[in-house]
């Protein structure tokens, strides 16, 4: 288990599959709300303090993300949430409510998502990018340890065939663009995969 305390109020933790052995932790032990996530998220801000001196109030509050590195890898962000930065974020959350009943009343806006997909080799972005008859495509290339990303912004979750394609020779991520963006190294910025195809 590795920490990175950011600041006073956030730290890192990255855990993978031998400090969830060596702890007898299983995936589902970490859902929200059961008791076995709050003993192992107490075991875990325990061992923060002995390790870089994070400390935590019996009364603040928290705001904990997982995010998947790798099949065996799993970073998480602890942030302490002041009374004000709670009081923002509820408020927050009320308005994109309200923008997404509006955006259902208006039934006009074409349904996107940000797409991550994780390959192995760079060979197999530069074989899927050839595989594409028009990659004309907003894409960025990233590189995060031994492994590849490909993120595609605002892509159509209509387009069958470019998914058809990035899960012939990738795998798709349940990751955030934000931690790529933090933590990974851009290897092409722009039309990544256009500049893939014509190698």
């Amino acid at each position: 288990m590795k920490f990175n305390r950011v600041d006073d109020d956030k730290l890192q933790i990255i855990l993978n599959k031998e400090d969830l052995s060596k702890r007898n932790i299983k995936k589902w032990d970490l859902l929200p709300y059961s008791p076995a996530a709050h003993r192992i998220f107490q075991e875990i801000l325990d061992e923060a303090y002995e390790e870089c001196g994070f400390t935590v109030e019996n009364n603040t509050q928290l705001m904990i993300e997982a995010f998947p590195i790798t099949g065996e890898s799993l970073l998480i962000t602890v942030t302490k949430i002041a009374d004000s930065f709670r009081e923002d974020l509820e408020q927050e959350l009320l308005n994109l409510t309200n923008r997404l009943l509006e955006t259902e009343e208006e039934d006009s806006l074409e349904i996107v998502d940000d797409v991550i997909y994780r390959f192995r080799d760079l060979e197999d972005v530069i074989q899927l990018a050839k595989a594409l008859n028009d990659p004309e495509i907003d894409s960025v290339l990233y590189g995060f340890g031994e492994n590849y990303y490909l993120y595609l912004p605002n892509s159509p979750l209509a387009d069958n065939e470019i998914y058809s394609h990035l899960d012939e020779y990738g795998d798709e991520m349940q990751l955030a663009y934000d931690f790529l963006e933090e933590h990974g190294k851009v290897i092409i910025k722009e039309n990544a995969l256009k500049i893939l195809a014509s190698l």
